[in-house]
């Protein structure tokens, strides 16, 4: 519920901050002229253009999901025979929900975990969910996969971060034997 009053909360502050700049660019206009507006609004995209300044290890492409790789040796994930993967809600709220990924392999009767990602999916607006370490062991005995996922939520009004909440979840979850990917 709070992710949803946090997303209306956002919304608001962004369709108030527009009718702001419109009232002021009007303002301007009628007060000095049409340059004074242009380099007003200039003024204002370069600074929603700026990078993002908590910081964050910068990133390339913010949008690509990060990927945690376990099993370094390539020879021996390629002769495995079967694959699959397991997706788990890490946390399900009111419009939100975050989820972990684990892609693994079946090595000579073993569970080997190959990769695993997280990510936020719903209401996320005004939040980033940025997971800083995943772990995953296997139980091959019970076809059992354990997890450790860690991370930071960042709360953000108008892309200004106001507040870092650290989370960690941690389970198990069954692997199905024949669940290709």
């Amino acid at each position: 519920m709070l992710h949803v009053v946090w997303v209306i909360l956002n919304l608001a502050l962004v369709v108030f901050f527009f009718i702001v700049c419109y009232r002021a660019a009007r303002l301007l206009r009628t007060n000095y002229n049409l340059f004074s507006v242009v380099v007003f609004v200039f003024g204002f995209i370069s600074f929603i253009g700026t990078p993002d300044r908590d910081g964050a290890k910068p990133r390339v492409n913010k949008n690509k999901t990060e990927v945690w790789h376990f099993a370094e040796d390539r020879q021996l994930m390629d002769s495995c025979e079967k694959h699959g993967d397991v997706n788990l809600a890490l946390e399900k709220g009111w419009g939100v929900s975050r989820n972990l990924y684990i892609f693994y392999r079946k090595c000579s009767g073993s569970l080997v975990p190959s990769q695993a990602t997280s990510s936020s999916s719903g209401f996320v607006t005004g939040t980033v969910w940025m997971p800083t370490r995943i772990t995953s062991n296997a139980d091959s005995k019970r076809n059992m996969l354990e997890y450790q996922v860690t991370g930071e939520l960042r709360w953000k009004l108008l892309g200004t971060t106001v507040y870092t909440q650290f989370k960690e979840y941690s389970g198990k979850a069954k692997a199905e034997p024949d669940s290709p990917f």
